[in-house]
């Protein structure tokens, strides 16, 4: 099945079991254990740990041994909007990439994953965060740091994302359909196509590709990678046109 006939579907059986109307009805045994397990990621704990790593790896511990589908998951993103109020909901990325990272650890023969972020008004941030072969597609905006370390790979966002796209990105491929600044910064490897680029495209770029396929604001700084404009391959410095 196409990824696109799967999205459609999978919208459709959500729509059937009334999971859009009332999120907390009809919730599998996988389901009802990420909500548990998410209650206690954004404990008083948590919310004070510094840095992204610390925090993934708290969520890799809650959810060790929880057996859940890729299902599961995209249910679940129909749930954050319940979530929204909390002070760090922002970095529910991190959690939802633990869920998909271990999910296609075990079974990597279903690399296809589906988020609806469009389920909440709220921006997620690092969704993809240590992606490392799993195919995610998202429906809807993205907040910063999307596809966050991600070595392998492919990210779709069907949306807007906020800054830092593809921040220390190793390898993949990574595609957007606008960023609105710092895409690329510190990107290491892998692939990023983009229709609409902000500001400080590349900046602290080591290696890696850059697609731009209508327009972009400005270039960064330290830019070492290559970018392409329109198809063609350009130098940096060299201004929009």
């Amino acid at each position: 099945m196409k990824l696109r006939e799967q999205i459609e579907k999978e919208y459709a059986d959500l729509q059937e079991k009334e999971i859009i109307k009332d999120t907390f009805t009809n919730k599998s045994p996988g389901l009802n254990l990420i909500l548990e397990k998410y209650e206690k990621f954004f404990s008083p704990t948590v919310t004070f740990l510094s840095g992204s790593e610390r925090m993934y790896k708290y969520a890799k511990s809650l959810i060790k041994n929880v057996d859940f589908t890729k299902e599961d998951i995209t249910h679940f993103s129909f749930h954050l909007e319940k979530f929204t109020n909390h002070l760090f909901f922002g970095e529910v990325g991190i959690f939802i990439s633990a869920l998909i990272n271990q999910n296609y650890e075990i079974n990597r023969s279903q690399k296809e994953y589906i988020l609806h972020t469009s389920a909440t008004e709220k921006l997620i941030n690092r969704i993809g965060y240590e992606n490392n072969g799993a195919h995610i597609l998202v429906v809807g905006n993205v907040g910063d740091f999307t596809a966050h370390g991600m070595r392998r790979g492919k990210i779709t966002v069907q949306g807007k994302a906020e800054s830092h796209l593809g921040y220390f990105i190793e390898g993949g491929i990574l595609e957007i359909e606008q960023a609105r600044c710092f895409l690329g910064c510190q990107m290491n490897g892998g692939k990023i196509y983009v229709n609409h680029a902000g500001g400080m495209v590349g900046h602290g770029m080591h290696s890696g590709e850059i697609h731009i396929k209508t327009d972009y604001a400005s270039f960064g700084e330290e830019v070492k990678g290559t970018i392409f404009y329109r198809g063609e391959k350009i130098k940096y410095p060299k201004r929009k046109r």
